[in-house]
């Protein structure tokens, strides 16, 4: 019974893991897409 649980419990933290994982992934990808566009901007005004 109790090792049911404890797996159960080590499943749960590694799917919320996963999940950080993904949203940081994402966070980070979207500021360097917004960086990357906002440069491209930058350039094509300087041109």
């Amino acid at each position: 019974m109790l090792n049911k649980s404890v797996i159960i419990l080590f499943g749960i933290n590694l799917y919320s893991m996963d999940i950080l994982l993904i949203i940081t992934i994402l966070l980070y990808a979207s500021v360097t897409l917004r960086n990357g566009y906002i440069q491209q901007k930058r350039l094509s005004l300087l041109e």
